[in-house]
């Protein structure tokens, strides 16, 4: 089962991000992780819309250049999957293409995550859940 998680967004600045997110009433949920795997900082944000995840680069990775170059910001819907792989064999089954080996996650407490392309060209992240880390 999945269940939908949040709004990957790219930022070159994730204080600056995080003030001007601030103004549509959305506030910092936790405190700013590290991700060095993952080569990304970044803060999950609740507010009135969907949660978000802001994400910024790590001083020499450029996991998020393509992105900020076209000037997308919004870049990934991600899900919780109470089990991970067959939740990637069905999305593959429909037409996904698998972008990366499913990789613990700073974010998410070491549970791996991993991202697939839809076939819409829908950058897609599925979090390994189960039922202690699934919301109330």
């Amino acid at each position: 089962m999945l269940t939908f998680h949040h709004l990957g967004v790219a930022s070159p600045d994730l204080t600056a991000e995080v003030d001007a997110l601030s103004s549509l009433g959305y506030a910092a949920v936790g405190t700013p992780f590290t991700d060095p795997v993952l080569g990304v900082r970044g803060l999950f944000l609740r507010g009135c819309g969907p949660q978000l995840e802001v994400l910024e680069q790590l001083p020499g990775s450029t996991v998020l250049d393509g992105w900020l170059a076209r000037g997308v910001r919004i870049y990934h819907q991600a899900f919780l999957a109470d089990a991970l792989e067959p939740e990637l064999q069905k999305l593959q089954a429909r037409g996904a293409r698998l972008l990366g080996r499913p990789t613990p996650a700073v974010a998410f407490e070491g549970r791996r995550v991993c991202f697939v392309m839809l076939r819409g060209s829908i950058l897609t992240e599925l979090v390994e859940a189960g039922p202690a880390f699934r919301p109330a």
